[in-house]
């Protein structure tokens, strides 16, 4: 794969419709917050009651999110709750909401190595990833003098090695159009689309 253009232009201005439904949105956020704080509160009691007290374990807990497995790598993912900021994950959490709206489905990962260790091993990658026989492409995020960064990266299949194919930097990648060969992402005010060339299925 490779990157030919990049383009980055402004988010589309909302139409009437629209800023009516965010209006309505906002005013329906405040309730339904408090509703789901009372239902995570009550749901935390029930399972602690369950597991605690009766121990009965859900066996969904024990299945793993597997990002890919061959013979040689076993690569899983740790979601990353951006619900709390901490000392640990600061940066992770700023570049999370700098980017997403409260509405916007926006995930971040840890790659762990469960079989041989690759170079994805302790990586933070968002849920975009497109896949040919060779390769994964996905949107690595690290930290870079105390500021986050994001890059399109390629990982390969066969050796573990990651290569880096551009920067990507404040943006969360998403979609990739197989008609127009294009990659697109968003943040909060700008859309970015990257222009692929020699994409091997």
């Amino acid at each position: 794969m490779k990157v030919s253009k990049i383009i980055i232009s402004k988010l589309p201005k909302p139409n009437f419709k629209n800023k009516i439904l965010n209006f309505l949105f906002s005013v329906f956020m405040v309730p339904f917050a408090i509703f789901l704080i009372v239902f995570t509160l009550l749901f935390i009691t029930y399972d602690f009651i369950k597991t605690k007290i009766f121990g009965i374990k859900d066996k969904n807990l024990t299945k793993e999110d597997i990002l890919f497995e061959n013979q040689k790598y076993k690569i899983v993912k740790e979601y990353f709750e951006p619900i709390e900021e901490t000392e640990e994950n600061k940066l992770l959490y700023d570049f999370y909401w700098n980017i997403a709206e409260y509405d916007d489905e926006l995930y971040i990962f840890k790659l762990i190595d469960k079989k041989l260790t690759s170079e994805l091993n302790n990586c933070y990658v968002n849920d975009f990833k497109i896949e040919n026989t060779e390769e994964i492409f996905l949107q690595k995020i690290i930290e870079e003098n105390q500021k986050i960064n994001t890059y399109l990266i390629a990982f390969n299949k066969e050796t573990g090695k990651v290569k880096i194919l551009t920067e990507i930097g404040h943006f969360s990648l998403y979609e990739f159009d197989k008609k127009r060969n294009l990659i697109k992402g968003f943040n909060k005010k700008d859309q970015i689309k990257l222009q692929i060339e020699q994409f091997n299925t």
